[in-house]
């Protein structure tokens, strides 16, 4: 595997925004991917990277099989779909309006979930508990913080 040690932009890979990005090889690992989105849809397949920060205004992310240690999500009625293929130990999702579905695998080991919202929603086809501000599944390995004005967040077991 090619290991790259840089920090990249999908404007720096493909030096044009707002158009659709159709895939990043999946051999390469990234240490920090940053990807900046206006009125775009963005599909990501299979990206190995330590760090994902994605910014989206208006726009719809589709994160498909990411690998990586921390994700970080800022939108504006913006929507994002994430399915994660490893044990991430960190997401982070703050937006003003929009929906966040993030996928995890069926024998996932166990999640936090902080979620803060003036009138957004949380649902999860995982069986959590409630306690104060936070929603628990199994022993948490996975911090999940989530803020927002209106947003929705819904966490589904993949189906793969």
């Amino acid at each position: 595997a090619l290991e790259i040690h840089k920090k990249v932009s999908i404007d720096e890979l493909y030096n044009k925004r707002d158009e659709e990005v159709k895939e990043i090889a999946s051999a390469i690992l990234l240490n920090d991917v940053e990807i900046n989105s206006v009125s775009a849809a963005v599909s990501i397949d299979g990206l190995n990277a330590s760090e994902l920060d994605i910014d989206n205004v208006s726009g719809s992310i589709n994160a498909k099989n990411i690998n990586a240690n921390s994700i970080s999500y800022q939108g504006v009625s913006g929507s994002l779909f994430l399915s994660i293929s490893n044990l991430a130990t960190d997401i982070s999702i703050e937006q003003v309006s929009g929906s966040s579905v993030v996928s995890l695998k069926e024998d996932h080991p166990g999640f936090a979930v902080d979620f803060e919202s003036v009138s957004g929603t949380f649902s999860s086809t995982f069986t959590t508990e409630k306690q104060g501000e936070k929603y628990l599944y199994k022993q948490p390995s996975l911090q999940i913080e989530f803020e927002s004005v209106s947003g929705t967040l819904v966490l589904a077991i993949d189906s793969k």
